[in-house]
């Protein structure tokens, strides 16, 4: 194999797995805080639905110019607390601040955030025979 393919392979391969691994990390260190206290399941998912909620709202704040680039994440941790005490569910402000920044996270992969759209593959029949370059 070409070293300069092989180099440029490997600094590819860098780049994209960095920070997967570190993703996978901070999702495995938030899954094993939610267990030790307890929350899995549809706790979990509503849990998921109260953090993207409260991320969507600070991004609204900021973008309205309520808030500061800075105090989004304080303004989504307390609107995240406001909703989990108010479905009863207590949870503190460092799992709190992880699960914020997974949902953050997940924002910027989104297709929306990177411009880049999934492929998508349309397979047509066709009748038509090939034409066979001689």
């Amino acid at each position: 194999m070409d070293p300069t393919l092989l180099a440029f392979l490997l600094t590819i391969g860098g780049v994209t797995i960095v920070p997967f691994a570190t993703f996978a990390t901070n999702l495995l260190i938030q899954r094993a805080k939610l267990a030790s206290v307890g929350m899995k399941g549809a706790r979990f998912v509503n849990l998921q639905a109260i953090i993207s909620t409260a991320v969507q709202a600070a991004e609204q704040m900021y973008r309205a110019k309520k808030i500061t680039k800075e105090g989004r994440k304080q303004y989504a941790i307390d609107t995240a607390k406001k909703l989990c005490k108010s479905q009863g569910t207590a949870i503190t402000d460092d799992i709190l601040s992880d699960l914020i920044e997974s949902a953050v996270w997940e924002d910027l992969k989104s297709p929306a955030a990177t411009g880049v759209v999934s492929p998508v593959v349309s397979l047509t029949q066709t009748t038509e025979t090939p034409e066979i370059l001689g």
